[in-house]
């Protein structure tokens, strides 16, 4: 990890935990038919949802970015790199 980076696996731990506490708090709101105290939790649970979705999202941006690296090391051949010539009217 690197310094001034944040840890996107941290943040992404904790709002599983907040989603699957949140899920077993609507639980017994759902059993006993209790739509104040789901609709309360519901909330929560969608913001948490959508969050570990964007962290997700940004988890693969992040692994595709590493892939697709660009090594120094590559030779190119210099005819190849040669602009074709212009003609100007």
């Amino acid at each position: 990890m690197m310094r001034g980076q944040p840890n996107s696996k941290i943040l992404e731990a904790g709002l599983i935990l907040v989603v699957a506490i949140s899920v077993a708090a609507v639980g017994p709101a759902f059993s006993t038919h209790t739509s104040a105290l789901m609709r309360e939790h519901t909330m929560q649970l969608l913001i948490a949802a959508f969050a570990i979705g964007l962290c997700m999202f940004e988890r693969a941006r992040m692994i595709g970015e590493q892939k697709t690296e660009i090594t120094e090391n590559i030779t190119v051949d210099k005819t190849t790199t040669q602009a074709a010539p212009r003609y100007h009217v």
